[in-house]
Formats: structure tokens, C-alpha cells, sequence
């Protein structure tokens, strides 16, 4: 009912839109676009980290943690080293500390708790891989941001993930509750880094067209000073 109502329909991405329509929403009232991450913070990468992996997630079971440790135990068993930042907080901090001196990861994974948001963009220009693997995504602004930080995205397959990345292209898209899958993904980067460098070059450049915090507000607030204006 509310829909029908409003003159303007803001969906952060064409993800958002088939859920809009089924609720009788007007297709002609929707503007798509997602509100941008401020481009000053991530800038361009240069030094990464070798073998190193980032994840930016809250510590909830809804982003499946507990599989990413899993995965890099898997690898270490094939005599591959990567190393993890896990940032953020959350009630399972604890149990994937145990997980991680259970599974002889303790030198390879840092927690670093709640850090400032400040903080956040050099730790993403660091690494080379972004690792998200939640079982349902909208349109994920820490996807953007590591986009725009270089880290090559190794993400779950969901339909708002699959608006932005090709599997095997410019990222890799793995199943939820996987970590073999997950683990084979960052092995095939890791042996083709050099293929995959374009791919990482033209999701900043994507960042920088369609994910720009002042260009889409300013877009946004042109389409509202129109309904204001009428």
C-alpha cells in the first residue's frame, strides 16, 4: 500500500527490485543505485601483502566465520601459508579464537576487535583477498570497499553478489556452508594472481564509475529536488 503512495522508490540495487515490483510498486517511480563508499578513504593500492586475506565482517554466525578458518586449514594441510585479518566484533569473537588455536591457525589469523573506521581502508590496501561468506547479502558496501581497495573478492553466491562480480573473472563465487569451496577459490587465485590483476584494476575502476559517495548523492539529491520541485 505504501508504494503506491510514494513518488519516489530508492533501491539500493537491482536486487532490491523484483521484491518492489511483487509489492505493486511502479517500475517508473524506482531509482537504482547504491548510495557510494567515499572514494577519499580507499584509495588506490600499492604495496600488498603477499598471501593475505581480509575479512570485514561482523563476528556473527550470519557471516559464517567458522568455514573461512576451516578453508585455511585446508590449505595449510596442502603446505599453503595465507594469513587473515579478521576485523570487527561480536558474541562469537571467543569461540573463533579457540577455533583458530584448535586448528594451529594462531600465527597465521590476527583479531583485531572493534577498530576505527579510519583504521579500516590501509588494512584493506594491505590485502590482496577479501573473504565474505554470509548466507544472505543485499548490496554490501564492505564488498565496495574492498573492491575499491584492490583485495580480489572471494564471496558467496548470492544474487546480490552476482549483480557486481562473475564468477572466475573478477571474483569467485562460492556456495554458503562450503569452506572446501572456499579454500579451492583462494588456492586458484593464489596460482593465477597475474591473470587475475586486470580484473582487480577494472573493479577500481567500476568503484570509481558507479560506487562514488559524491556522484551518487549528488544524483540522488537531483532526482529528489525534482519531486520537490513539481
Amino acid at each position: 500500500m505504501v508504494y503506491k503512495k510514494v513518488d519516489l522508490i530508492h533501491a539500493w540495487g537491482e536486487v532490491m527490485v523484483p521484491a518492489m515490483i511483487s509489492s505493486n510498486a511502479s517500475p517508473e517511480k524506482i531509482m537504482i543505485g547504491p548510495k557510494g563508499i567515499d572514494l577519499g578513504k580507499y584509495q588506490k593500492w600499492d604495496n600488498k601483502t603477499p598471501f593475505h586475506a581480509i575479512v570485514t565482517r561482523s563476528l556473527t554466525s550470519v557471516y559464517h566465520h567458522s568455514d573461512i578458518l576451516n578453508a585455511l586449514a585446508i590449505l595449510k594441510g596442502k603446505g599453503i601459508c595465507v594469513h587473515l585479518t579478521i576485523v570487527g566484533d561480536g558474541n562469537l569473537l571467543n569461540s573463533l579464537k579457540d577455533q583458530s588455536t584448535h586448528l594451529s591457525l594462531d600465527d597465521q589469523v590476527n583479531f583485531t576487535g572493534r577498530i576505527p573506521n579510519s583504521a579500516l581502508p590501509r588494512l584493506l590496501q594491505k590485502s590482496e583477498i577479501y573473504l565474505s561468506v554470509p548466507e544472505t547479502e543485499g548490496v554490501s558496501a564492505s564488498l565496495f570497499e574492498a573492491m575499491a581497495s584492490g583485495c580480489f573478492p572471494i564471496v558467496t553466491d548470492l544474487p546480490g553478489t552476482r549483480a557486481f562480480l562473475k564468477n572466475g573473472k573478477n571474483g569467485f563465487l562460492v556456495p554458503v556452508n562450503s569452506p572446501e569451496k572456499i579454500s579451492e577459490a583462494i588456492e586458484s587465485y593464489l596460482q593465477n594472481q597475474e591473470y587475475f590483476q586486470s580484473e582487480v584494476i577494472a573493479n577500481r575502476e567500476f568503484i570509481e564509475k558507479q560506487v562514488d559517495l559524491k556522484k551518487n548523492m549528488d544524483n540522488i539529491w537531483s532526482r529528489y529536488l525534482e519531486i520537490f520541485q513539481n
